[in-house]
């Protein structure tokens, strides 16, 4: 063990102390999010309901998507089969942290890989240096801070798929590139654009046999979108998939053209001073760029998990390829300083929202949160069903009755101090009428339906 240690050059001790280091902080900066509540997009929870109710016999199911888009599994929204592989994990360990600490730990686990794929191509200090850039990156940490999706599991993947198809492992790469397939429905973007960004790169050089590898993904690739879009999200959804709305319009402002300028200030540039990066990046860009959703086209969310490892991808090459003695620093410092200056974290409310970068708010949990804990406990323990706000969904969302959309349930929940509970018990509208008040401190207000008031006190009785 210790010769093992001893032959490991500093340049991957330290990449190994800083993937530590990543997974750790990123780790306890997500379940301080979670415990004082900031996880409000809904997302968390889909996973953490869908999950539990798979276990539960119901296949995906969450309340959510259900309520809003008529769908009884999460695959009428998203093709995401990747979740079936994260489910016995999740079984072990049945809660949101479960996903939360995956995510922090996939991330954190593309920064070794990314060393080894610029230490084949650079050596190992000019890899060390482009690694610092990637582990900075401001867009691979808003990935991480933005609820739990699996497509943080691709990033790792495409980074691996690369790695091993240059180190001539075919079956491993089309296994690799199979579980970023698995991902979601979009995914064979990010694996059809690598898998021709290599073929072309190979082109003068590779025999037959290393070519249909690669047409034989790019192949899957298509036959996957199709698959995904026309049939497999159909069949849970018979009105179609419902992110068509994404592309009814397009207007390219200053806006997006200033994200794409930062993003790729983050990467020094480096991908866009090579022509032959064009393929690798072209259809994940046009993905975000030609979207109407601002969020696509923003710092601090999940969607450039395709254009964060292909562009350091094509980073690497560029620095192989062109000769930037003269320049390098400075670029490398640009990027950085760019990094730093759009990282999507704060302890303001009002410094959230800047332009093109949304900042997830960092809070320690106070005492209200520790009282609000206290009440999902039992809540979570008891056989009522629930309505209430998303702040609190995913605290709840291992049980299969948590409701976002009104219904018929046996208890209300609200922090009424928040505009988000004022607005929940207001669209409850004159069902209130209908409940006892049975709990009430500090804004903090839970509600029983009268006909269920003897039952759900008995089993709130910790409160």
């Amino acid at each position: 063990m210790e010769g093992n240690i001893k032959k490991l050059s500093h340049y991957k001790l330290t990449i190994i102390v800083i993937f530590l280091a990543y997974f750790i902080v990123l780790s306890l900066l997500c379940l301080r999010r979670y415990g004082a509540f900031e996880y409000r997009s809904l997302d968390l929870g889909i996973f953490t309901q869908s999950l539990s109710s798979t276990l539960k016999g119901c296949f995906f199911y969450n309340t959510v998507e259900y309520q809003w888009y008529g769908v009884s599994s999460h695959f009428g929204v998203h093709n995401q089969p990747l979740l079936l592989l994260i489910l016995p994990l999740y079984a072990l360990f049945p809660s949101p942290k479960t996903l939360l600490i995956l995510q922090a730990f996939a991330l954190a686990s593309s920064i070794p890989i990314a060393f080894e794929l610029a230490r084949e191509e650079l050596g190992e200090r000019g890899a060390f240096v482009l690694t610092l850039l990637y582990a900075t990156n401001s867009s691979l940490l808003g990935i991480g801070l933005f609820e739990f999706h699996p497509v943080s599991l691709a990033v790792p993947l495409l980074l691996l798929s690369a790695l091993l198809w240059r180190r001539g492992r075919k079956g491993a790469f089309l296994f690799t590139s199979m579980l970023v397939l698995a991902a979601k429905e979009d995914a064979p973007l990010g694996v059809l654009s690598l898998a021709l960004y290599e073929l072309l790169n190979d082109m003068p050089k590779s025999k037959l046999a290393g070519k249909k590898w690669l047409l034989g993904v790019m192949g899957l690739s298509l036959l996957w979108l199709v698959l995904s879009l026309k049939l497999i999200i159909p069949h849970f959804r018979t009105a179609g998939y419902i992110y068509t709305r994404l592309y009814d319009g397009f207007e390219l402002d200053s806006r997006k053209i200033l994200y794409f300028i930062v993003v790729n200030l983050t990467f020094g540039l480096f991908p866009l001073m090579r022509l032959r990066n064009l393929p690798l990046l072209a259809l994940p860009w046009a993905e975000s760029l030609l979207a109407v959703r601002e969020t696509q086209t923003m710092i601090g969310f999940h969607y450039p998990y395709m254009i964060v490892p292909l562009s350091f991808i094509a980073s690497v090459d560029t620095l192989r390829d062109r000769r930037l003695k003269d320049v390098l620093a400075p670029l490398l410092i640009l990027s950085i300083i760019t990094s730093l200056a759009t990282y999507p974290l704060t302890s303001s409310p009002l410094l959230q929202d800047r332009y093109i970068v949304h900042a997830h708010l960092i809070e320690k949990p106070d005492d209200r949160d520790v009282l609000i804990w206290s009440i999902l406990k039992a809540l979570k323990k008891s056989n009522c069903s629930i309505y209430t706000q998303p702040r609190f969904y995913s605290s709840l969302a291992n049980k299969l009755d948590v409701y976002l959309g009104v219904t018929n349930v046996d208890v209300l929940f609200f922090d009424m101090r928040t505009y988000e509970g004022r607005k929940f018990k207001k669209r409850f509208g004159k069902g209130i009428a209908n409940y006892t008040l049975v709990y009430s401190k500090d804004g903090v207000e839970l509600y029983v339906r009268r006909d269920r008031v003897g039952r759900c006190i008995l089993e709130l009785h910790d409160l």
